[in-house]
């Protein structure tokens, strides 16, 4: 498993050297789906696609989580041209949704090993839910509001992370990527806001500083996407931010 993790690992400096040697025609631009690849480039960025969409389905959550950022690096270094066709753009959203539904198949080989692990030896690891949360949020920065459709889908299976039940490091993850979410998606994301209210409530009682100070930016975010449609929460979120 470690050789597929070093060629997840190596996947993002594929596309540096091929952008360099074949630059793209312009940057890329939030939500802007116009390819601006080169040919040799775009072949370059569709195996890696490839490679690494595949790569997310291996049984090692090592190999799975250095696949997912991977997805991220190249993302964030191509932009949302990388998936302008429409196949590539659902296999990929698929993926985040499995992370978060824990169906990707490693989470699936922890449920189905023997009774003689521990609980927290069966749990999806810390680094697989950063690398996933990490990944929604570079998704929301690059696609803005053309997430949203898919946002649809994740943010119910996305929020049971900041559950409680759940470890601490689960809990900063997913708070702090509802924040990231929200930043993305700018004043598109006041349609989740009452949805999310009672999520960042509970997140802001949170046992863990870091989960609570990744609710509270995301409160302070989505306020500002609100505008005057605040008004009716005030004092919700008043009560919710009081010590």
């Amino acid at each position: 498993h470690m050789l597929r993790e070093e060629v997840a690992a190596v996947m993002p400096y594929l596309v540096i050297s091929a952008t360099l040697a074949s630059p793209p025609s312009q940057p890329w631009k939030k939500a802007d789906f116009v390819d601006t690849l080169t040919a040799p480039t775009r072949a370059v960025c569709k195996a890696v696609l490839e490679i690494l969409l595949g790569l997310t389905q291996d049984e090692d959550q090592d190999v799975a989580t250095r696949a997912l950022i991977s997805l991220q690096a190249v993302l964030e270094h191509v932009g949302p041209c990388w998936l302008a066709g429409h196949e590539e753009r659902e296999r990929f959203m698929t993926v985040l949704l499995q992370v978060f539904q824990e169906r990707l198949p490693c989470q699936q080989t922890l449920e189905d090993e023997d009774d003689g692990l521990d609980d927290e030896d069966k749990e999806t690891s810390r680094d697989l839910i950063e690398a996933g949360a990490d990944l929604v949020g570079a998704v929301a920065r690059a696609f803005g509001p053309t997430f949203v459709p898919y946002l649809d889908q994740i943010i119910q299976p996305l929020s049971t992370f900041t559950s409680a039940t759940r470890p601490e490091g689960h809990r900063q993850a997913a708070s702090g990527c509802l924040g990231e979410i929200a930043e993305g998606l700018g004043p598109d994301s006041k349609r989740y806001f009452a949805a999310l209210l009672p999520v960042i409530k509970l997140c802001l009682t949170d046992g863990c500083n870091s989960v609570k100070r990744n609710a509270a930016w995301c409160l302070g975010v989505m306020c500002q996407a609100l505008g005057g449609e605040v008004q009716p929460y005030v004092m919700d979120v008043l009560q919710a931010l009081h010590p």
